[in-house]
């Protein structure tokens, strides 16, 4: 079973990465086109559940793993999501504006994608 869980997870991780590069994507052409509102905190939901999503599936693998401390892992995730829930807010109370911090916060977070430095 650790076998198919270590074949499974670059799959998954491979996946989820993608999913969260095409959802920047719609961000910054939502943006770009002077988007706000619904359409722009829709994508930012998105974000928050695939980065979510991403998280649990590393911190699954690894606890498969023999001998694994999560401890630090969890702390990075959970600090993480803590800054990302906390300029959500920001960027809802602004009706979808999304501030240089937001694009900031995903740039030097864990797992930074191609897409969040374009």
């Amino acid at each position: 079973m650790a076998q198919n869980a270590t074949l499974f997870v670059p799959c998954r991780t491979g996946e989820i990465r993608r999913q969260i590069d095409e959802t920047l994507l719609e961000l910054r052409v939502a943006q770009g086109e002077g988007g706000h509102g619904p359409r722009i905190l829709y994508t930012v939901n998105e974000l928050a559940v695939l980065y979510e999503d991403l998280f649990e599936t590393l911190e699954q693998a690894l606890s498969e793993q023999d001998g694994s401390d999560l401890s630090s892992i969890s702390f990075q995730h959970e600090a993480f999501l803590a800054d990302f829930c906390d300029l959500a807010d920001e960027i809802r109370a602004l009706n979808g504006e999304v501030p240089n911090a937001f694009f900031a916060l995903l740039r030097d977070g864990p797992y930074a994608g191609p897409a969040i430095a374009a």
